[in-house]
């Protein structure tokens, strides 16, 4: 190894953790270019395992908000928020849509994600009642289940809305 491949590689290790953006801009143009022996290769590998990694959390993420809005609509007593939490569940479901139409392979994540996202949802939700209705806390706690009560097609179903059942 010379001392200009040295140079080289320490250049554009500061240049990816300096500037991001830059070094991603730059790594295009080479990628475009066939200049394959002037990429940042490790850093490469590792930003492209980042990506997917981040549309997997974003894919959880989402099932964990839309999971967590749903409980809020059918066991919520308060009238004011619901529209709100149908807006958050519209919103989380188109967004699910989206991550998986461009990244079709998330769908295999799905029915583990769901069993985790449901216990993060149900989670929030309980916590959520706490700050607005801290007196029927217990209740909400005894009340929401801790285990899935919607299929995965009824929960990214967008005409899907829970009713409270006050029966």
């Amino acid at each position: 190894m010379n001392i200009q491949t040295k140079i080289d590689e320490r250049s554009r290790e500061e240049a990816h953790s300096s500037d991001f953006a830059l070094w991603a801009i730059a790594q295009g143009r080479l990628l475009r270019e066939g200049r394959f022996d002037e990429l940042d290769i490790e850093n490469l590998f590792d930003e492209v395992d980042d990506l997917g990694q981040a549309r997997r959390s974003e894919l959880r993420s989402r099932l964990e908000t839309l999971i967590e809005h749903m409980l809020k609509l059918n066991y919520g007593t308060h009238p004011y928020p619901r529209s709100g939490w149908r807006k958050t569940m519209l919103n989380a479901r188109h967004e699910i849509d989206h991550l998986l139409d461009e990244s079709p392979s998330l769908h295999r994540y799905l029915p583990d994600f769901y069993e985790q996202a449901w216990h993060v949802g149900q989670t929030r939700a309980v916590l959520s009642f706490w700050d607005h209705e801290p007196d029927l806390y217990e209740k909400y706690e005894k009340e929401i289940p801790e285990t899935p009560i919607y299929s995965l097609d009824q929960v990214l179903a967008h005409d899907f809305f829970p009713q409270r059942d006050d029966t």
